[in-house]
C-alpha cells in the first residue's frame, strides 16, 4: 500500500485507516527503490492568563504560565521506510521532545516490521505506537491535526503512547464502505511526572502496562464519514516513590501500607473509546468519547471533544469544545480522622489527601482557531483556549512549588477560567 502524501491546504483522507498500516503521515524523500526518509515536527509557543500555576500535559513536567514556554508543542521527528522483501518493510521512528524527566532528547517512538501476508492481512512486530484513540498514530504530527494539539481532555487519560509487540489487521471492503479491524498486544512502559501531590516539586515516576491486549474496528465510507470503536486491556503497575512518604517515626508496616495504597502491582485496567471523523468538501469534523476504568488508585475518567472546521483556499477556521470527568476517585483515605492532626500519622493522612485532591482532574474546554496553510507542507496555527475549571479540581494545571499550602488549596477549592494562547508553525518534510 502506498504511503500517505500531505500536500496543499488539506490532508487525505481518511488518514485513520491507511495509517494502521503505512504508519505515521508525512512526505517522503526517496534515498533508493528500498529506503525512503521522511519526517515531520513543530516550532511552538504558548501562553496563559496565569502565573498561579502551570498549564502542563499530564504526567509532565511543562512550565507554560503567562511568561510563556516553547516546549509544550515543539519536537522534530525522521522515519526511514525500508522495504526489505516486495511484501516486508521495517520502520524506524524517532522523536526529539519535552519528556517527563524534564530534558529534551531523541526516543524511538516506533520500531517495527511489517509483513503484508495479502492486500487485506498485515503484521507488525516491534514498538508500535498504541492505537488507543482515533488519531492515535497521527497523534505527535501536529500538521495532520486540525488543532494545534489533540485535547488533553480526552488524549491526557493515557500516558503511554507506543507498545513493544505485535498488531494484526484485516482489511475488506463491505458494500460502499472499507472495514479495517485489528488487534494488538504486548507491553508497555514509560516514564511519568508524578504531580498527584500539588505544590510539591514533581517526582520522576513510572507505569507500565502488562499483558496489554486491545481490538479495533474501523469504518470508512465513501460520503468522507470514517467510525472508529476500541477497547484495551492491561495489568498496570505503578512505582510509587518512597521519598514521597513521610517517614520520620513512621512505622515499617504502615510505610508499607502508604506504597501500597498510593502504588499499583499489575491491576487491571480498561480505556475505551468510540469516534468519527467526517472529511467532505471544505468541512472536517472529528468528535471522540472515552472511557477510562481501574482497579488502583488512578481515578475512573470520562472524556469527549468535538472539533470542527471550514476551510476557504488556503485558510481553516476552527472551534471545539471538549471536557473530562473523574467518575469514581478509586483511593480511600485510611486515616482520614487524622488529617487535622500534628505528628507522622498526621503527615501521612494529609499526603493520602493529597493525591486523593491531586486525582479530582474534571474540567471543560472552549477552543477557537485559525489554520493557515502557508505553502505546500507547512502550517501556521493559532489558537485560543479558554479552559473551564470547577470548584474542588485541579484541572491540567501543576502548582508551582512554593511550600504556600494554603495557596494550593485556594486554587484547588475555587472555581476558575484561565486562557491559553498558542502560535505554532507545523511542517512535514
Amino acid at each position: 500500500m502506498n504511503p500517505i502524501m500531505l500536500s496543499g491546504s488539506a490532508v487525505a483522507w481518511p488518514l485513520w485507516m491507511v495509517l494502521l498500516v503505512a504508519g505515521p503521515a508525512q512526505a517522503q524523500l526517496k534515498l533508493s527503490d528500498r529506503l525512503t526518509l521522511s519526517g515531520f515536527g513543530t516550532v511552538g509557543v504558548t501562553a496563559t492568563s496565569t502565573d498561579d500555576a502551570y498549564y502542563a500535559q499530564p504526567y509532565r513536567p511543562d512550565k507554560v504560565d503567562r511568561s510563556g514556554d516553547a516546549g509544550l508543542d515543539s519536537k522534530l521527528a525522521v522515519q526511514a521506510n525500508l522495504r526489505l522483501t516486495p511484501s516486508l518493510v521495517g520502520v524506524l521512528q524517532v522523536i526529539a521532545r519535552h519528556t517527563a524527566v524534564d530534558t529534551f532528547e531523541p526516543s524511538p517512538e516506533w520500531a517495527f516490521i511489517r509483513w503484508d501476508a495479502s492486500e487485506q492481512l498485515s503484521l507488525r512486530v516491534g514498538r508500535i505506537g498504541g492505537p488507543v484513540f482515533m488519531n492515535s498514530d497521527v497523534r505527535d504530527v501536529n500538521y495532520a491535526q486540525l488543532t494545534a494539539r489533540p485535547p488533553f481532555d480526552v488524549y491526557g487519560q493515557v500516558p503511554v503512547s507506543h507498545f513493544d509487540g505485535a498488531d494484526l489487521v484485516y482489511r475488506f471492503e463491505l458494500g460502499d464502505a472499507s472495514v479495517s479491524a485489528s488487534a494488538w498486544g504486548g507491553r508497555s512502559k514509560a516514564k511519568v511526572s508524578d504531580m498527584s501531590v500539588q505544590g510539591a516539586p514533581a517526582v520522576d515516576s513510572e507505569v507500565t502496562l502488562d499483558q496489554l491486549m486491545g481490538v479495533n474496528l474501523a469504518l470508512a465510507m465513501d460520503n468522507g464519514l470514517t467510525l472508529r470503536a476500541g477497547t484495551v486491556h492491561a495489568q498496570v503497575s505503578l512505582g510509587a516513590n518512597e521519598a514521597a512518604v513521610p517517614g520520620a517515626g513512621l512505622s515499617p508496616a504502615l510505610a508499607s501500607q502508604l506504597l501500597e495504597q498510593l502504588g499499583a502491582r499489575r491491576q487491571p485496567i480498561t480505556f475505551s473509546g468510540v469516534g468519527a471523523m467526517y472529511a467532505h468538501g471544505p468541512w472536517q469534523v472529528n468528535a471522540e468519547y472515552t472511557w477510562l476504568r481501574s482497579a488502583t488508585q488512578i481515578a475512573d475518567t470520562t472524556g469527549w471533544y468535538v472539533n470542527a472546521g471550514y476551510r476557504w483556499g488556503a485558510v481553516t477556521p476552527f472551534i471545539g469544545f471538549s471536557r473530562i470527568r473523574v467518575d469514581d476517585l478509586n483511593i480511600d483515605n485510611p486515616l482520614a480522622v487524622y488529617v487535622a492532626q500534628t505528628g507522622v500519622l498526621g503527615d501521612a493522612a494529609r499526603l493520602i489527601q493529597a493525591y486523593q485532591d491531586g486525582s479530582k482532574v474534571p474540567q471543560q474546554t472552549l477552543t477557537l482557531g485559525l489554520r493557515w496553510d502557508v505553502v505546500d507542507k507547512v502550517a501556521l496555527k493559532v489558537q485560543w483556549d479558554r479552559i473551564f475549571k470547577p470548584a474542588q479540581s485541579f484541572g491540567v494545571f501543576r502548582l508551582k512549588p512554593s511550600g504556600d499550602l494554603s495557596a494550593v488549596r485556594d486554587f484547588y477549592e475555587r472555581s476558575r477560567h484561565v486562557d491559553v494562547m498558542t502560535l505554532n508553525l507545523d511542517f512535514v518534510f
